[in-house]
């Protein structure tokens, strides 16, 4: 999930969430953020883009979705997470940070693809 702010910073560092892990309305709720990346207060602007690139490690079909969200400007500009739940990321630790728009390098799985898409 890569998530950027009002002020145009990106933050990453996460695997996209598995298909079917966005709510029917479309956009991310606050519970599925917070477990990805650990943000609380975080509201839902828009969906950015649907990427059905397969996946690099494997080759296999998926379905990524981007979307843009607001984060608190007030919040960490880089913190880490332990992912929780049962999934295949449970127990992980990601480093998440902010960045400003465009990054200075490119982002893994080519993430930034959709970046010029992002309201500023």
């Amino acid at each position: 999930m890569a998530l950027a702010d009002a002020g145009g910073r990106l933050t990453g560092g996460h695997r996209p969430r598995p298909r079917g892990a966005v709510p029917a309305a479309g956009l991310p709720g606050p519970r599925e953020v917070t477990e990805e990346t650990g943000l609380t207060g975080i509201s839902a602007i828009r969906p950015i883009a649907v990427d059905h690139r397969p996946r690099a490690d494997t080759g296999q079909p998926r379905r990524t979705t981007f979307f843009q969200l607001m984060a608190d400007p007030d919040g960490a500009d880089a913190w880490h997470h332990r992912v929780r739940g049962d999934g295949e990321d449970a127990g992980l630790l990601f480093a998440c940070r902010f960045v400003p728009l465009p990054p200075a390098g490119r982002p893994a799985d080519a993430q930034d693809a959709w970046l010029n898409r992002i309201d500023r």
